[in-house]
């Protein structure tokens, strides 16, 4: 912009592909995929029958993974209000752990791909509530601000290495290897949810659990 206000385009020379999110770039790729798959087609070309499928049950089934959230929020809301969040930790610690576990069987198809959004997107929802409500059980209020920061540095950290790691992994033992290390991470979290259950059982004998 100039000191006018006006916008001018030598003002900002960034290509919009620089700005683009995860999702962005999941609807580029299966864009082009589909573009190339409904050129093949008019070419009367098996190849495209073969991608229109492919692309459309992948996009159907990371279209699933949304409403998923969004519902196992809905059902935490409703029902999860009396118990401890320790429990709302197990279930979408375990919900995701299902989900990585059910990529080894998507040679099964879509009813595997289905229930893995199923899984995954109930997983991913209660995530969010799982990551601000049981620290707060945990360890009270004071000091919550500082302590949630603090995780969340590494849970960043985290999630920006763990595309190269799963990467050099598949690329040294293979796309098995590479979903199984991701199983592995997501088992990592579940294991030391469990036994947090005896202390959520303490406090519900103790009447601490109402939000």
């Amino acid at each position: 912009y100039t000191a006018a206000g006006a916008w001018h385009p030598a003002s900002d020379t960034r290509l919009i592909l620089t700005n683009l999110n995860t999702m962005g770039w999941v609807t580029i790729i299966l864009g082009a995929i589909q573009l190339i798959g409904g050129f093949s087609l008019l070419g009367g070309n098996t190849f495209g029958r073969i991608i229109g499928v492919i692309g459309g049950t992948l996009g159907a089934v990371g279209a699933m993974i949304g409403p998923f959230q969004v519902g196992a929020r809905v059902v935490e809301v409703l029902f999860g209000q009396s118990r401890h969040p320790v429990w709302t930790a197990v279930a979408g610690n375990g919900a995701l752990l299902a989900g990585t576990a059910l990529m080894f069987a998507f040679a099964f198809g879509k009813p595997a791909a289905i229930a893995f959004a199923v899984f995954f997107g109930a997983g991913q929802g209660l995530a969010h509530i799982v990551r601000g409500g049981v620290m707060l059980y945990l360890f009270g209020a004071q000091g919550y601000g500082k302590l949630t920061g603090n995780l969340g540095f590494f849970r960043i950290l985290v999630t920006a290495s763990a595309p190269f790691a799963i990467a050099w992994v598949s690329d040294l033992g293979g796309n098995r290897a590479g979903v199984a290390a991701i199983v592995a991470a997501a088992l990592l979290a579940f294991l030391p949810v469990i036994p947090l259950l005896r202390y959520a059982a303490r406090q519900t004998a103790g009447g601490t659990t109402a939000r």
